[in-house]
């Protein structure tokens, strides 16, 4: 809720993509956690754990460890120990995912980028509960080939293996693994359904949320990820304590989906749809007027999830908008990726619907390019990523906060998207756009585009005030040196800003890093 009124506490942003591959505010995230672990194991390696009934004196230092509350082999204190740090870890696992965080916003870091940390903690947890399990495979094995022995418990000489049985203490390998009930403390029904719902997330979280299903078959991935609700309920029940670790993430998760659903359910007015269509290229754009009857509130380089029940119910979209928020509308324009897909369906809904559908809008969302604390801006877009450019843009010439020089290097592959939509005209408008002679800072546009399927390019004949290159850049990095080689900008001073194809973003990313530019990049590959 707070990141609803405090809309840009961005106090790492100038540091923010200084460090490596990953900005100051991940790192910080990064130390964080790492600390938080490695308390968590310090903290229950002295700890005195009660084991109940299950006391037993071994002389083997490298076995157990021996107190004056009772004994307990290291096996059983390391399987302890690695439990809680899965409390730790699944405590966490859904935080990412709030895309109303303030401390996305305070840290510098995208809610796309937080999506990353989100799988690394999710495969992580899966690994810490594989050796959970395993330790306590281990131990139950132990307990069968090391206690067939007397010693002195509880006062009198007994058989080890022979108490432990009789006080529901022994575990039975491998007929414990999946046993209901198990032989070690066969009361304890949780211990086999825990295994089960491992499984359960193993194929849920493992496989169907990989890359190559997440990419091709998003609705597999979507509606198996929801398995989530068997895998915390599980886990609350094989834990109790679990809980007070789960209330503080799934506390803001769930405030996180009230603020979404009530975004969700937003008035949208004045909505207009309009389609171009080749064979290479079919691009639905949709302009929102007003949401519920007010003007919409953005910044520059964010972007919306986008719902239209008549293509699906279910199914939310992100994408960049491209207006600047000084024009008080909403602009979105979409590329159809294929007949059977979302944005194939809507772009076919806008040729054949006679009257406006239902539009849902979620957002904004998103970390915005803060344009005016830089002296040099190099924007790199691939096709129809150009879209958080054209606002930044745009808001730059309507709004300028400081004297800055951009150069845009826009790869296409032909014209069409320049002259069958208005992001033509637009880019012909802000190219060049020089000082206008009084007190208002200079804010210089200079755009150059490649068509990567053209041998030659006839800059004159198109009509067109920037440039053209036939072909691709052939040395993006190179380019991107000469564009940005000025001895009195310094390399934190400069911005290097891209969207597009990750090939194309790959490189640009690359390009800058290696100069110590500042980088911001749209990737929506969740």
């Amino acid at each position: 809720m707070l990141s609803q009124v405090w809309p840009s506490p961005r106090l790492f942003q100038r540091i923010g993509l200084a460090i490596g591959f990953i900005s100051a505010g991940e790192v910080l995230l990064l130390l964080w956690f790492l600390s938080l672990v490695l308390s968590t194991v310090a903290f229950w390696s002295g700890h005195k754990w009660q084991v109940g009934v299950t006391r037993y004196s071994v002389n083997d230092s490298n076995i157990c460890v021996t107190d004056s509350d009772g004994n307990t082999t290291k096996l059983q204190q390391w399987a302890r120990i690695v439990g809680q740090v899965c409390n730790i870890v699944l405590s966490l696992l859904a935080m990412p995912t709030a895309r109303s965080s303030v401390w996305s916003k305070v840290l510098g870091v995208s809610w796309e980028a937080m999506q990353v940390y989100h799988r690394v903690l999710g495969y992580t947890f899966m690994g810490l509960t594989l050796l959970h399990q395993l330790l306590w495979w281990c131990f139950w094995w132990w307990q069968q080939t090391m206690l067939d022995y007397e010693d002195v418990v509880d006062g009198s000489r007994q058989n080890i293996k022979a108490y432990c049985a009789a006080n529901d203490a022994l575990g039975d390998m491998p007929h414990d693994i999946l046993a209901v009930p198990q032989r070690y403390h066969a009361d304890n029904f949780s211990n086999p359904l825990i295994v089960l719902v491992w499984w359960t997330m193993l194929i849920c979280m493992g496989v169907f949320a990989c890359h190559y299903i997440r990419r091709r078959y998003f609705e597999l991935f979507y509606y198996t990820h929801h398995a989530f609700l068997v895998i915390y309920i599980g886990a609350l029940w094989h834990a109790t304590s679990l809980w007070y670790f789960l209330i503080s993430g799934l506390g803001l998760w769930f405030v996180d989906r009230l603020i979404r659903f009530s975004r969700g359910c937003s008035l949208v007015g004045e909505l207009k749809l309009t389609t171009t269509g080749y064979t290479n290229l079919k691009l639905t754009w949709i302009e929102i007027g007003t949401l519920d009857g007010l003007l919409p509130v953005f910044e520059q380089g964010q972007y919306c999830f986008i719902n239209i029940p008549q293509i699906s119910l279910l199914e939310w979209h992100p994408f960049t908008i491209a207006s600047a928020p000084s024009e008080g509308i909403l602009r979105f324009y979409i590329r159809a990726m294929g007949e059977q897909t979302w944005t194939g369906g809507l772009h076919k809904l806008a040729e054949n619907s006679l009257e406006a559908p239902l539009v849902n809008v979620d957002g904004p969302y998103g970390l915005a390019v803060e344009y005016w604390k830089y002296r040099r801006i190099v924007m790199v877009f691939g096709g129809i990523g150009v879209t958080p450019g054209l606002s930044v843009m745009e808001e730059m010439t309507r709004n300028p906060k400081g004297a800055v020089k951009v150069d845009c290097l826009l790869i296409l592959r032909d014209r069409h998207v320049l002259d069958q939509t208005p992001i033509g005209e637009q880019l012909n408008r802000i190219h060049n756009t020089t000082d206008p002679g009084d007190d208002t800072p200079a804010v210089v546009c200079k755009i150059h585009a490649f068509l990567t399927r053209h041998k030659r390019a006839h800059s004159k004949k198109w009509d067109y005030n920037f440039t053209f290159s036939a072909g691709r850049p052939s040395d993006l990095t190179k380019l991107i040196k000469q564009i940005s080689e000025d001895d009195t900008v310094e390399p934190a001073d400069t911005l290097v800003f891209m969207c597009g194809p990750p090939a194309v973003v790959e490189l640009a990313e690359k390009a800058a890093r290696a100069h110590g530019y500042q980088v911001h990049m749209e990737i929506f590959e969740l």
